[in-house]
């Protein structure tokens, strides 16, 4: 594999907008990545994360409903500042 290849499989460019930058990096600062998994316990529903609560925030939707892929967008651009591409 060529390092082309290894980047796009490994640390794929992610392309958010600045304000859902600015979501991820206040969030960053503000807690650390053991928080993000910590389940509190909150609303109607039973449980959520503050990962479930960042990707609502960054993506619009409602505590519960976050996907894989935004979970995983999430987890790339917060593990790697670097492969994040800020679009408008």
């Amino acid at each position: 594999m060529n390092n082309e290849t290894l980047r796009a499989a490994y640390a794929p460019t992610i392309e958010i907008t600045q304000a859902q930058y600015d979501e991820l990096l206040g969030f960053k600062n503000k807690f650390g990545s053991s928080h993000l998994a910590a389940a509190i316990h909150q609303g109607r529903n039973g449980t959520w994360s503050f990962l479930d609560e960042l990707s609502g925030r960054i993506f619009g939707h409602g505590i519960g409903e976050a996907t894989d892929k935004n979970i995983e967008t999430i987890m790339q651009a917060w593990l790697h500042p670097e492969c994040v591409k800020v679009v408008e």
